[in-house]
């Protein structure tokens, strides 16, 4: 199951944007890189309520390519039987 995760939006910038610019528009919407890829990056809300205005902000910027929830993979719950690993 899919699940988001409170807080964290995933943005890939246009290459032509600037290390300042990227800067300053973080700064202005109070967010933080949590981890910085090659495609994209992962930030963190300073509130994570501010979540869909962040968003907005983000996809409305000439600096974004786009901006989207961070969503990961999680599970429900723990599986009713245990998996065992099966041996050869």
């Amino acid at each position: 199951m899919w699940g988001r995760l409170p807080g964290l939006v995933r943005v890939r910038f246009f290459d032509d944007a600037r290390p300042a610019q990227v800067e300053a528009l973080l700064r202005g919407l109070g967010l933080s890189v949590a981890r910085r890829g090659d495609d994209y990056w992962v930030l963190r809300a300073s509130n994570p309520a501010d979540l869909p205005r962040v968003l907005k902000a983000l996809n409305s910027s000439p600096l974004v390519e786009w901006a989207v929830p961070h969503y990961a993979l999680v599970p429900l719950r723990e599986p009713l039987t245990p998996i065992k690993p099966q041996t050869l």
